[in-house]
């Protein structure tokens, strides 16, 4: 069951860009997130997306993949 209703999405036509994002919650919760810099086409490597445990002692993690 999905917690919201509605979702708007607000573009900027000029450049063709997502400016803003709102959701409205089945419960009166609304989340609003606003653009102000977007940067497309970054080069991203694997290692982006590793979390490497060592350089964050302390640090309790919970993989939650299946």
């Amino acid at each position: 069951m999905k917690n919201y209703f509605r979702i708007k999405l607000f573009i900027d036509k000029s450049k063709t860009e997502l400016v803003q994002f709102k959701t409205y919650g089945k419960t009166g919760s609304n989340f609003q997130i606003d653009f102000i810099d977007f940067n497309p086409n970054i080069p991203v490597s694997e290692k982006d997306f590793f979390f490497d445990m060592h350089v964050h002692p302390g640090v309790e993690v919970n993989d939650l993949r299946l």
